[in-house]
């Protein structure tokens, strides 16, 4: 694509910046596998605990998968920058033999 520039060291930044943000589900994963209980709200409205452990499996699972997706783009980013700086220097290569002629 004619002018596109990609910056391999903002690439790495960002997936830093990205893996701190999956360090941060992590933890929130770990809170969310605590349970309220039923005492919590006190007599009146003890239903509620039961309510809210009921919605923390999904919530739960919800943040394990955001985690993981997290994880993972750390990876492919980190993996794009390797790849736009070796493609870089393969091209550049090739217009330095091109040079030579």
């Amino acid at each position: 694509m004619a002018g596109m520039v990609v910056d391999p060291d903002g690439v790495r930044a960002h997936a830093l910046k990205v893996g701190w943000l999956a360090g941060d589900v992590a933890a929130a994963e770990a809170g969310a596998a605590s349970t309220v209980g039923t005492g919590a709200f006190g007599v009146l409205c003890g239903f509620l605990g039961v309510a809210i452990d009921a919605l923390s499996v999904p919530a739960q699972a919800a943040v394990s998968k955001a985690g993981v997706c997290l994880g993972r783009q750390v990876g492919n980013l980190t993996r794009l920058a390797t790849l736009v700086e070796q493609t870089d220097a393969e091209q550049a290569s090739a217009y330095r033999k091109l040079g030579r002629w």
